[in-house]
């Protein structure tokens, strides 16, 4: 078939067949297989009967690919004849189908499948790339004024930048790929499997990584530059959410969750809305596992940088029933203000109880040029099991106060009274360990065993030094009735490495006794916190694993001359 313009398409296979030839309206009906490239094909249609043009905005110069198929259609062999009486039929099949112009916003190409079409309306089923992404398609669309009902099924396989042409906005929490399924009305109706995308909340440090099976539902409405994700619901094995999320201008300007769970157990409420170029957030509930804030808020602990991204300022309102820290540690009646941006914080004020009773507050504030941050509780071992700082200690009255310039490193001291370490593994191997020539222990060179499964001791004291990265402690005292220690240096650095040095004594009463006496703690003792016998001793590595060395020259030297061995 030879058509205006030099396009062609192959037919074969041609009838026309006439029934009742005497009986008005006279119709033949005319049967065709067509092949030939989609440009050619598409023009075809555009001729009377069938006159594709009057249902699709689409021109032959639109389309590239191959197409083949037969055409069945009624042929009016008399005047008179209304086209809406004229039956017909196109079934093709096409391979490597593009199109040049976005189709109702979506770009379709690489389309291989078939597509029947009526007067009444048009199936199209296709596995094809929309936007760039894989997708299948199973699509039902009503032509004229028919009153077939519309479907739209379309399951898409989304990288990162085919869900950010199909939903911007998303990649603050969404990475990787997806399955998603489409079911396209006045909303889109969407449902996804994110077993293989990573789900992010940045601001509260909580991932579900890829390999998590989870599967998210929502319908979809988009109006100018706002987009409305109603009757959210995120379902995984141990959290959930149900609400909404709004995106304007490619962000997230709303998410409002009446019911949320990051972990296990969880039970609380989530709205976090935009302000200025930050977000505002407001939690309510009666339990929240915060495992995951805390890490995130004490990272520079274990060396870690920042996030990727340029970051933004967040406030946060939280008041909870009961939180859930590490080690088995849980804090009641808990409130915090907190404003800051990236790793800066600007106001913290956090109070709450321990599971005792015992009261809970940290403050961490900036004014103008200078930062002041502080922290008291007569419960300390329940307050380091909680953060994850340090898991051996029970009770204890702890007090910190720290004093610096806003943008700088922060100096004070750390005081903790009356606690007790509990099975602190590194104090069991500093008395154990063979430790001078002669292969002997410092419980074996006090003729004793010094009890390490529960030491109790009066006072802990050090002065800090706190800085980007890095927590470094000087003129460090441990006191107690059976041991006693000094020890100084950094407990981590930027790059999460630690290097303390120390010395151990036992018998700390009687030791310190001598250390008091003015000449014999000069020559013996070495100063008012140094025993007569004791070891020297250094933490060094990674501060998640620190190794323990112990001088073996020092165990019986008298203080005085101790120093000369000391790790440094």
């Amino acid at each position: 078939v030879y058509m205006p313009g030099g396009r062609t398409v192959d037919a074969s296979n041609g009838s026309l067949t006439i029934r009742s030839a005497h009986i008005n309206p006279v119709i033949g009906k005319l049967s065709i297989d067509v092949d030939g490239d989609a440009d050619a094909v598409l023009q075809l249609a555009s001729y009377d009967p069938i006159n594709v043009n009057d249902h699709i905005d689409l021109k032959p110069a639109d389309l590239s690919g191959k197409v083949k198929g037969v055409v069945i259609a009624d042929i009016p062999l008399q005047r008179n004849i209304s086209a809406d009486d004229l039956h017909w039929r196109v079934d093709l099949d096409y391979e490597d189908l593009d199109l040049a112009k976005p189709f109702e916003g979506q770009l379709v190409t690489e389309a291989t499948g078939s597509i029947v079409v009526d007067p009444t309306r048009a199936v199209i089923d296709a596995k094809a790339r929309l936007n760039g992404a894989p997708a299948t398609l199973q699509l039902v669309e009503p032509l004229g004024r028919s009153e077939e009902e519309r479907q739209r099924r379309v399951v898409l396989q989304l990288d990162d930048k085919a869900r950010e042409a199909l939903a911007p906005g998303l990649n603050m929490v969404l990475s990787g790929l997806a399955e998603v399924e489409v079911d396209d009305g006045s909303t889109r109706a969407i449902k996804a499997s994110l077993d293989r995308a990573t789900l992010t909340l940045p601001w509260v440090g909580w991932s579900k990584g890829s390999g998590v099976p989870a599967s998210v539902s929502f319908s979809m409405a988009a109006e100018g530059s706002r987009t409305e994700l109603s009757g959210f619901r995120l379902n995984g094995e141990t959290f959930a959410a149900t609400g909404s999320i709004s995106l304007a201008n490619g962000s997230v300007s709303r998410v409002n969750f009446p019911s949320a769970r990051l972990n296990r157990g969880d039970d609380f409420s989530f709205d976090m809305r935009a302000q200025g170029r930050g977000y505002s957030i407001v939690v309510r509930g009666k339990k929240i596992d915060v495992r995951s804030v805390v890490k995130l808020y004490t990272g520079d602990t274990q060396g870690e940088g920042g996030g990727s991204g340029d970051p933004v300022p967040v406030s946060i309102d939280l008041k909870v029933d009961e939180l859930t820290g590490f080690h088995g540690a849980g804090f009641r009646n808990a409130t915090l203000k907190y404003s800051g941006t990236g790793a800066r914080t600007d106001v913290m004020d956090f109070s709450a109880t321990t599971a005792n009773g015992s009261a809970v507050s940290f403050s961490d504030r900036r004014e103008g040029n200078s930062r002041r941050m502080t922290m008291r509780s007569p419960d300390a071992g329940s307050v380091l099991r909680f953060l994850d700082i340090y898991e051996h200690m029970e009770g204890g009255d702890i007090s910190l106060a720290l004093a610096g310039p806003a943008d700088g490193a922060m100096t004070g001291q750390v005081d903790a009274r009356n606690f007790w370490l509990v099975n602190e593994p590194r104090l069991g191997s500093l008395v154990s360990t063979p430790s001078d020539q002669a292969g002997r222990s410092l419980n074996q060179a006090v003729r004793g065993e010094i009890d390490t499964s529960r030491v109790q001791f009066e006072r802990g004291y050090a002065r800090l030094e706190k800085g980007a990265g890095y927590l470094a402690m000087d003129q460090g005292v441990i006191r107690g009735p059976q041991i006693g220690a000094t020890y100084q240096g950094t407990l981590y650095d930027r790059q999460g490495n630690i290097a303390m040095t120390g010395t151990l004594m036992p018998a700390y009463g009687l030791n310190r006794i001598f250390g008091e006496i003015p000449i014999i703690g000069q020559i013996l003792g070495n100063g008012r916190d140094r025993g007569l016998i004791g070891i020297t001793f250094r933490l060094s590595g990674k501060t998640s694993e620190p190794q323990l060395e112990i001088n073996p020259l020092s165990v019986i030297a008298p203080g005085i001359f101790r120093s000369v061995f000391e790790f440094r």
